[in-house]
């Protein structure tokens, strides 16, 4: 990924990103993006270098939790400020994943710990209850159930909104490419007709005046002959 990055700043520097070459090679590093941020793809790559690096740390699962929300809400931050993608759906699309991965860690520090008074330092195991242990255990099973459920609802509205918009997005990509197609094949065939039209003309042009030219051309002979020997 530095690779890639210092090779498209170079282009950017020498003002050459966007030659035919440069754009049929480098196009899936910053074609999706705006232009003031061709370098986004470097965040994403960060991102998820932080997340995976926050999930293998050696810490209590309510503190990973904890880090990994203070983490992802920056991220959400900053996407929210710079809204980094020419497509407005691809927007949307990053913003519900970054909010669908805080939800899930906020969810997984509620259903770790527990939630209601009488449970506090306690875990609610079935064979370790006795006597007195089964109502609290209760409520915070029933509190659980009914995070779950929510977080079940929420998982699922945002899939399928990422679904629909992941096919939207997809679909004018296809259509932009087939167009993009179209336009190359055209603007080829423009240009052949263009030289051949120029040779053409080139060719007539030498019938027509090449006897004035080849005239012009032995009339500056001489004139120069002329000047040498008046200079001798």
């Amino acid at each position: 990924p530095l690779f890639a990055m210092w090779s498209v700043q170079q282009k950017i520097s020498n003002n050459t990103l966007h030659t035919k070459k440069s754009m049929r090679f480098w196009d899936w590093y910053h074609a999706q993006f705006e232009t003031d941020y061709k370098h986004w793809g470097m965040v994403l790559v960060l991102r998820r270098f932080l997340i995976g690096v926050v999930a293998v740390l050696d810490m209590e699962g309510q503190l990973k939790a904890a880090v990994s929300i203070v983490a992802l809400t920056l991220l959400l931050a900053a996407h929210v400020f710079t809204r980094p993608y020419i497509d407005l759906k691809v927007d949307m699309l990053d913003f519900a994943a970054l909010c669908i991965l805080i939800f899930y860690a906020m969810t997984g520090m509620l259903m770790h710990a527990p939630i209601t008074e009488k449970a506090q330092g306690r875990l609610c195991v079935e064979d370790q209850l006795g006597d007195g242990e089964v109502d609290w255990c209760e409520g915070e099973t029933r509190i659980k159930f009914s995070i779950a459920v929510i977080m079940l609802i929420v998982l699922s509205t945002v899939l399928a909104v990422a679904l629909y918009l992941t096919w939207l997005s997809t679909r004018e990509v296809w259509d932009s490419a087939k167009a993009h197609k179209k336009i190359s094949a055209d603007l080829d065939r423009i240009d052949e007709e263009a030289v051949a039209e120029t040779a053409n003309q080139l060719d007539l042009e030498a019938i027509f005046h090449g006897s004035a030219v080849n005239k012009w051309a032995d009339q500056v002979h001489r004139d120069k002959q002329d000047a040498r020997g008046v200079a001798g």
